[in-house]
């Protein structure tokens, strides 16, 4: 799937993930969560 997407943006996939990867933290470790 991220393949599919970085081709449709014509980002590199690594860069996609790690822009997901920056994404996912950012969400898991605001204020409240309880993953954190």
């Amino acid at each position: 799937v991220l393949n599919y997407v970085a081709s449709m943006l014509e980002i590199p996939a690594e860069e996609l993930a790690e822009t997901s990867y920056s994404n996912a933290l950012r969400l898991f470790s605001y204020p409240g969560s309880k993953i954190c």
